[in-house]
């Protein structure tokens, strides 16, 4: 598990001294940034928290998100302005549109170009967070008006890991698409390439990782504000404590992790396991096949949960405001994931100086993460083999300390949030349209 190699560097484009380091941005005029996503603020996704993070450094810039997203019951009196953003909210017949995603997608493009037209204001830059073909009308309107429109890979695409049969399907589909954007914004190198596989040119690529605050995201300062934190979120003060972080489904692991915790709660049995996330039914999941699927799960892991010989020790927090302070209470982060477009909480859980074990899940990043062993510990997928390392690590407190300052190192010298704002910045200044080429009606 020990490696004494030191943390790799990332690819030039995050360092002093590459393309990213341009006169000061302050000269350049305002910028609006359309986003168009079925969710925002207060939903809790990757996508929606690193936008949020990121507005206030870029609106010290002059360049401000503006965003167009679903307006659901709940949403109701959530607020239309957050951290420098403009939030418009649509409400759509979900029923009407069959609960397909790329119908919701389309329709969403469709009432944000609306708002444009009426109010005769004009993005500079369009960001889509799905290729789906049903979006080239909209995509077709914007190139029409020279609005520039990004395509912002959150996930790895549709197709990747399955046959080849629906590879090649999938890249024809996306050949097309890719020929439309003006860049594709993706987190890591591997996700970069796998883009390319589909239609992206190099030139097309941009890779923007996860930027992470370090300030927000630390280490307790002593034993005695990390006994203070666990009283006050109400979680036991005396006995290590494995943190999860993320919405327990099953793309994710959740599952994985709670076999695991058997036989972790009976080698250790004063360990806690806290699942830090949305738990339940999720109005996220638009397809019925896809809530069906989730519902499925949720039944499955209900049951294993009763099961557990130790309940006491497994806590689900549900939705929560505050996960740095669930990440800095605990001793170990554990993340047996399946898929993820990237995986920023473990950059976070790595900046809280938490010893991280990592599945090889898809999308594992080449780089982005560090070494393993050095900066983190990778396991298999197996229940027995999770639960293996997380006992060989609670029983040794050097060993996650070890791995803990050389993640926290890591993260804060390569990743740093203001690094990683400004390289979108000066992103979203080089396609940006001028002025003189957007034209109304």
């Amino acid at each position: 598990m020990k490696s004494d190699n030191s943390p790799p560097a990332l690819s030039g484009d995050l360092r002093p001294g590459s393309e990213d380091r341009e006169v000061s941005l302050h000269r350049h005029p305002k910028m609006n940034i359309a986003l168009i996503l079925r969710w925002f603020y207060p939903q809790v996704t990757g996508i929606i928290t690193q936008h949020m993070r990121y507005a206030p450094f870029l609106a010290s810039e002059n360049i401000y998100f503006v965003v167009d997203t679903l307006q659901t019951p709940e949403m109701e009196h959530a607020p239309s302005l957050v951290n420098e953003i403009r939030i418009f909210r649509h409400s759509v017949d979900l029923k009407a549109l069959a609960g397909n995603s790329s119908n919701l997608d389309l329709e969403l493009f469709t009432r944000a170009i609306r708002r444009w037209e009426d109010e005769g204001q004009y993005p500079d830059v369009i960001i889509l967070f799905s290729h789906s073909r049903a979006l080239l009308p909209g995509i077709l309107w914007a190139r029409k008006r020279g609005i520039p429109c990004v395509f912002s890979a959150s996930n790895y695409p549709e197709g990747y890991g399955s046959s080849l049969y629906l590879r090649l399907k999938h890249y024809m589909a996306s050949w097309v698409m890719m020929r439309f954007y003006e860049s594709v914004y993706v987190y890591s190198g591997l996700q970069g390439k796998v883009y390319e596989q589909i239609g992206a040119s190099k030139a097309q690529i941009t890779v923007i990782p996860f930027g992470v605050d370090g300030e927000q995201f630390r280490a307790p300062a002593h034993d005695a504000e990390k006994q203070a934190l666990r009283r006050r979120l109400e979680l036991p003060e005396d006995c290590p404590l494995v943190v999860y972080l993320g919405s327990v489904v099953e793309r994710k692991g959740a599952d994985l992790l709670l076999k695991a915790w058997e036989t972790v709660s009976k080698a250790v049995p004063s360990a806690v396991l806290v699942f830090v996330g949305p738990y339940g039914n999720r109005d996220t999941f638009v397809d019925r096949a896809e809530r069906e699927s989730h519902h499925a799960f949720l039944k499955r892991f209900e049951q294993e949960l009763q099961q557990l010989e130790n309940r006491e020790s497994v806590i689900l927090t549900g939705v929560v405001q505050n996960p740095q302070e669930y990440l800095r209470a605990g001793d170990l982060f554990a993340f047996p994931s399946r898929s993820e477009g990237f995986g920023g909480v473990v950059l976070e859980a790595m900046a809280s100086e938490l010893p991280c074990v990592l599945t090889p899940y898809e999308g594992f990043p080449e780089v982005e993460f560090g070494r393993e062993g050095s900066e983190h510990v990778k396991v298999g997928f197996q229940p027995d083999e999770i639960a293996a390392t997380i006992i060989e690590l609670l029983r040794s407190p050097e060993e996650r300390s070890r791995l803990g300052r050389n993640a926290r190192r890591f993260v804060c010298e390569e990743l740093g949030l203001d690094k990683v704002a400004r390289k979108m910045a000066n992103a979203l200044r080089r396609i940006a349209a001028p002025p003189r080429s957007r034209k109304g009606k």
